[in-house]
């Protein structure tokens, strides 16, 4: 499913595990390695240190450093490098990605690398040729540009349905093997985990160790015994119950809720239809809100006091960390940049007012009624006005 969101994406495209005994592989990643490190993605799969050695002697500290420091803060990953490719071409890589922890205990990051040469080559040749002219800015403002692509694309993979909807366990329960394997494909294609139960005297043996969040019942069992089932299933857990039935009879549907179904869908039904009502059953089953600001640092969300979740670039998310665990102390340009991977200068300053600007634009659209206490201080940087708590 990752090849499909690939090849609408240019760069490359992997996932990047640490294992629990803090192995480091890299589970996939896209075609488009061979274009910019001139190393195939097989070759980078099997040996982790097939791509990071092209990074040239100068950059590898910096380049190991922030790993490690992402890896155990569990902190969106950003950083700009150099490469030299086997053929001996030297180009500035702009790396992000973002984490989600498994069940197993381990880390799975998703991320882009961004061919970034063009711009730091016309940077470096308009800063030598103009102190201060139009051409300097017209590279800082392509720069700024070409950053928040960058970001956008991160987002565009991270947010993907064939990703983020990994994290939910789907029980299906369905005795006719090829209509049940139909179902768990796709449900998979949406990138639920899912099991498929086929026999339904085995139901209490492999139910308790599916840790499912939602349980879907579909056509089977006789009428008496697919209520007895959903009643062993809600008192055993908490899971969301959808039944799928060919029966749709308001007295049947009264009957299956009364029993502690969560929804009840008329067979047949499309895949989006269950895909949105897992959704919806999964929005309920969430723990409940509490006033004040969360910083969801795994996904990348700002979640305000009114609940509402508002996805952040990976440069917002790691500085929205810097600023929230300050307390609201006020913290300098020159650091926040430093985490940035940048050093202050003009544009990478314009750059970072560019970006709170966007910020706060966007919490201002998505929840109107909810003060954003981000601040500026003139000679003391910026500072995050109110208590922050991670989600």
């Amino acid at each position: 499913m990752l090849m499909d969101i690939a090849k609408s994406i240019p760069g490359v495209v992997y996932q990047f595990l640490v294992g629990t005994d803090g192995s480091w592989t890299f589970p996939y990643v896209s075609d488009g390695v061979e274009d910019l490190f001139e190393v195939s993605p097989t070759e980078a799969c099997q040996d982790a240190d097939a791509m990071t050695l092209c990074i040239i002697d100068e950059d590898r500290p910096s380049h190991r450093k922030s790993v490690e420091y992402a890896v155990s803060n569990l902190t969106p990953w950003h950083h700009e490098h150099r490469i030299r490719t086997r053929s001996g071409k030297m180009k500035w890589i702009l790396a992000t990605a973002l984490p989600r922890r498994l069940e197993d205990g381990s880390v799975l990051w998703n991320g882009i690398l961004t061919d970034f040469t063009e711009i730091k080559e016309s940077k470096h040749v308009n800063e030598e040729k103009y102190s201060a002219s139009e051409e300097k800015h017209k590279v800082g403002s392509a720069e700024v540009k070409i950053r928040e692509y960058h970001d956008h694309l991160v987002q565009q993979v991270y947010s993907s349905p064939l990703l983020h909807s990994g994290s939910i366990n789907v029980l299906v329960i369905q005795e006719n093997a090829t209509l049940r394997g139909a179902l768990v494909r796709s449900l998979e294609y949406f990138g639920y985990n899912v099991r498929g139960v086929g026999s339904w005297n085995n139901v209490k043996t492999i139910f308790p160790g599916s840790k499912a969040d939602i349980t879907i019942i579909a056509p089977g069992p006789p009428e008496d015994e697919g209520m007895r089932l959903i009643q062993d299933i809600r008192e055993k857990s908490p899971c969301g119950i959808i039944v799928l039935s060919e029966t749709n009879t308001l007295e049947m549907k009264l009957k299956l809720l009364r029993n502690g179904a969560d929804s009840f869908l008329h067979m047949p039904v499309d895949p989006e239809e269950i895909h949105a009502t897992i959704e919806s059953i999964g929005r309920r089953l969430s723990p409940p809100s509490r006033p004040g600001w969360y910083f969801d640092g795994l996904r990348s969300l700002l979640i305000t006091p009114r609940n509402i979740a508002i996805p952040l670039t990976s440069q917002q998310a790691i500085v929205l960390k810097l600023l929230t665990e300050r307390n609201g102390e006020s913290v300098m340009r020159v650091e926040i940049l430093a985490v940035l991977g940048s050093i202050y200068n003009e544009h990478a300053n314009q750059r970072l007012e560019t970006m709170f600007s966007r910020l706060r634009a966007k919490v201002r659209s998505a929840d109107p009624l909810s003060d954003f206490p981000l601040r500026a201080r003139q000679s003391a940087g910026y500072a995050f006005l109110a208590p922050v708590s991670p989600h």
